[in-house]
């Protein structure tokens, strides 16, 4: 049995693996919202979520929860390009817990 691979030669039996800021600009259009529209809700610059995406500068994890809840995508896929069932999205109580600490 052969392995199908698409047009890039990549073998597609497996799922695709992105990079933390590969995920994060997956999950804003995912999300349908642009650059402008994200930086403005995070209250920094378009280039700043360029340079988030780009990976190049640190991503906090104050960001990614940022992310996540601008997008509603689960902080472990960010994170880890997984979900668990039971942590899929934060709830108030923990999304204030993460921003006190």
């Amino acid at each position: 049995m052969s392995t199908y691979t698409d047009t890039n030669d990549q073998d597609v039996s497996s799922p695709p693996v992105w990079t933390i800021g590969e995920r994060l600009e997956k999950a804003r259009t995912h999300a349908r919202i642009d650059r402008d529209e994200m930086a403005d809700r995070l209250g920094v610059s378009e280039r700043t979520i360029r340079n988030y995406e780009n990976e190049a500068v640190r991503i906090t994890r104050s960001v990614i929860i940022a992310y996540s809840v601008e997008t509603l995508v689960p902080v472990d896929w960010l994170i880890e390009g997984a979900t668990s069932r039971s942590r899929c999205f934060l709830d108030a109580e923990q999304l204030s817990f993460q921003l006190a600490a």
